[in-house]
């Protein structure tokens, strides 16, 4: 199911709880997307610490952590076009190329349990 309008400043659950909002994710290079819990859809708000620039995420293992449930959908939301991160196919992850969190920019995946990869259904 592909989203057509996200409110990219939702604070809890879209209505009807399709999917569950995971607190944002200020990150650095030596730290992966992570969330709580077990919903099979989350939404996960994304970019580097303030000030730090765009960070190259590809060199960790993994980028994002682990899924918790086969098929768990992910959708990650860009917040910032000056502190954005870039994630590259491999270590986890099977992209259509890389992509880079600026801003209102999402990607969609969906978590294979037998590959153990994170998998790209669709980015905006």
């Amino acid at each position: 199911m592909a989203l057509t309008k996200v409110d990219y400043n939702m604070t809890k659950n879209i209505t009807g709880g399709l999917y569950t909002v995971s607190t944002q994710n200020t990150l650095t290079a030596a730290a992966a997307i992570v969330f709580s819990g077990t919903t099979a859809r989350r939404i996960v708000k994304v970019q580097s610490t303030a000030g730090t620039g765009i960070i190259d995420m590809s060199a960790l293992t993994p980028q994002i952590q682990a899924g918790t449930v086969d098929g768990q959908e992910l959708l990650l939301l860009g917040l910032s076009d000056a502190d954005a991160i870039v994630l590259k196919n491999g270590n986890g992850l099977k992209l259509n190329g890389e992509w880079v969190s600026t801003a209102n920019s999402a990607l969609e995946l969906f978590w294979n349990a037998t590959s153990s990869l994170w998998t790209e259904t669709g980015r905006a």
